[in-house]
């Protein structure tokens, strides 16, 4: 029996984060909002600027980015005014 070992492929690098993950505006009301296709708004969460930043690097992380390691936690963000 002829069995091929498949090959294994070197991991893609990381993409830096881009901006809107290493900086939020401050000081701002922070949502999260679902939009329906007709462009309705479906849901609205009210958000800290904790919360939001946590939501960010969350969905940063989800992406695949490279982040640095000050914005490997929630703490430490760079805010910009």
């Amino acid at each position: 029996m002829n069995t091929k070992k498949g090959k294994r492929k070197s991991p893609t690098p990381a993409a830096p984060a881009p901006e809107w993950v290493t900086e939020t505006p401050a000081p701002c009301d922070y949502q999260l909002i679902m939009w329906a296709s007709d462009g309705d708004c479906v849901e609205e969460v009210d958000c800290s600027r904790e919360e939001y930043e946590a939501l960010k690097l969350a969905l940063a992380r989800m992406r695949g980015y490279k982040l640095p390691d000050a914005e490997r936690s929630t703490r430490g963000k760079k805010s910009v005014a």
